[in-house]
C-alpha cells in the first residue's frame, strides 16, 4: 500500500499544528524538544516533518518571526495615535516594547548570539534574507517618521536600544 500525500488543506492544518505544538513544548520543555516529540504529539510520522521544514531550527525561526510580528502589531495598535513628538511618548513606546519582549523565550533566544548563530546556520538562506528585508520596513510602520528629517537616526537608535536591552545580561545591568 502506498502512502498518500497530504491535501493542501491538510498541509496548511498540519503546518499550523506543528507551529502551535512547538510553541507550547518549547515554552514548557525548552528547546531540547525534538522533532519526534512534535510529530508524535500531532499524529504524523517523524519523516513527514520535512515536508514542512528543513530542520527544527527552521521551525523555531518561523515561530520567532511570528512572535516578533505579534509584538510589533501590539506596539502598532497601542501607539498608532501617538505623534512621538515628546521624549515621554518615545520612552513609553520603548518601555512597552521591552515589556512585551521580556520573558518571551523566543525573543530571548533571538538575542542570544550563540544560539541564534546555531539556528541561522540551519535556516535556508532565502528565509533569512526574506526576514531581514521584512524587518527593515517594519520599524517605519511602527513609528510615523516618514517626513521626519532624522528618521534614519531615530530608527537606528530604537533598534540599538532594543538590542542593548536584550543583551543586558552580557553587558551587565
Amino acid at each position: 500500500k502506498m502512502a498518500r500525500g497530504f491535501s493542501e488543506q491538510e498541509l496548511t492544518e498540519i503546518r499550523k499544528q506543528l507551529i502551535d505544538e512547538a510553541r507550547n513544548q518549547y515554552r514548557t520543555r525548552g528547546f531540547k524538544t525534538g522533532i519526534k516529540d512534535l510529530t508524535d504529539a500531532i499524529g504524523i510520522a517523524p519523516g513527514s516533518f520535512y515536508k514542512f521544514y528543513s530542520s527544527k531550527e527552521e521551525l523555531i525561526f518561523t515561530i520567532l518571526e511570528e512572535e516578533e510580528v505579534s509584538i510589533k502589531e501590539t506596539l502598532f495598535n497601542e501607539f498608532n495615535q501617538v505623534a512621538f513628538t515628546s521624549p515621554e511618548e518615545i520612552a513609553s513606546f520603548l518601555i512597552r516594547g521591552i515589556e512585551l519582549a521580556n520573558g518571551n523565550p523566543f525573543i530571548e533566544l533571538m538575542m542570544s548570539p550563540i544560539q541564534m548563530s546555531a539556528i541561522s546556520r540551519k535556516v535556508p538562506k532565502e528565509v533569512l534574507e526574506r526576514h531581514m528585508n521584512r524587518d527593515q520596513f517594519s520599524l517605519e510602520k511602527l513609528l510615523p517618521l516618514k517626513n521626519h528629517p532624522q528618521k534614519e537616526t531615530i530608527g537606528s537608535a530604537v533598534r540599538a536600544f532594543f538590542l542593548l536591552t536584550m543583551h543586558k545580561r552580557e553587558i551587565g545591568e
